[in-house]
């Protein structure tokens, strides 16, 4: 008698274990085939892109170096570089999707002295970057079948390839090339930051505007004496595109 009620307990326990067991994998397989339908929906509907511009590229400047001014940044203007890109834009809903981007940027700086400057110089920093970002897009506006306004944010993270700097005054000229993560050059080979914009689409073709922040420091201060020197990259990007 008690091993006979043993026996049925131990079978209704693993009854109950194989049942829960089972009601788990199916619901599991249905929250899988769900996941299969929406993103092989957005794959589906995921569109492959072209962009092309310009980066007004700038300098927000804070601190100083005590033994040697890098850069004054009353003198400093906007270096205008190259901006090439991919982009691949998954459909969320009617409004919102989801655009990974992959560019070459050039950014830097331009530093000219002012007339009232005993020497009268120029100087370029140009700085070519591999950049990978995340845009979340929103349709803003639309008007007529396939035209719109979208706004875009869009963290973004860069990796320095690599870059020079020149400088020519009434006496001498010199260019040298920069090497990222040098003690010499004090370049940070790593750049990230957030990016916000907006754009107008026609059909598959768009025109947008950006303006990318950077908040990571590009300088390496602590190779420089008596220096809390900090330098991030700013810049104003104009570009046009295509959507296949």
């Amino acid at each position: 008698m008690v091993f006979g009620s043993l026996y049925l307990l131990i079978v209704s326990l693993f009854g109950n274990i194989f049942l829960t067991l089972d009601m788990y994998i199916m619901k599991t397989r249905i929250i899988q085939t769900v996941l299969i339908v929406i993103f092989g929906t957005a794959i589906s509907q995921a569109q492959i892109g072209i962009r092309a511009g310009v980066n007004f590229a700038d300098w927000s400047i804070s601190g100083s170096n005590e033994q040697d001014e890098v850069v004054d940044a009353d003198r400093t203007t906007f270096l205008i570089g190259l901006n090439i890109g991919l982009t691949l834009e998954f459909p969320i809903s009617d409004r919102l999707s989801l655009q990974p981007e992959l560019h070459f940027i050039q950014k830097g700086v331009n530093d000219k002295s002012k007339s009232s400057d005993p020497v009268q110089y120029e100087s370029k920093v140009l700085m070519n970057y591999a950049e990978i970002a995340l845009m979340a897009k929103y349709n803003l506006l639309d008007f007529g079948e396939k035209n719109g306004l979208y706004l875009g944010l869009s963290p973004y993270f860069g990796y320095g390839l690599s870059g020079e700097i020149s400088y020519e005054d009434d006496e001498q000229s010199y260019e040298f090339k920069i090497i990222f993560d040098d003690q010499f050059n004090f370049f940070q080979r790593i750049d990230y930051g957030l990016g916000l914009g907006f754009g107008l689409h026609f059909g598959n073709a768009f025109l947008d505007a950006r303006y990318n922040l950077g908040i990571s420091n590009i300088i390496d201060s602590n190779g420089l004496v008596d220096s809390d020197l900090k330098i991030y990259n700013r810049g104003i990007l104009i570009g046009l595109g295509y959507r296949f």
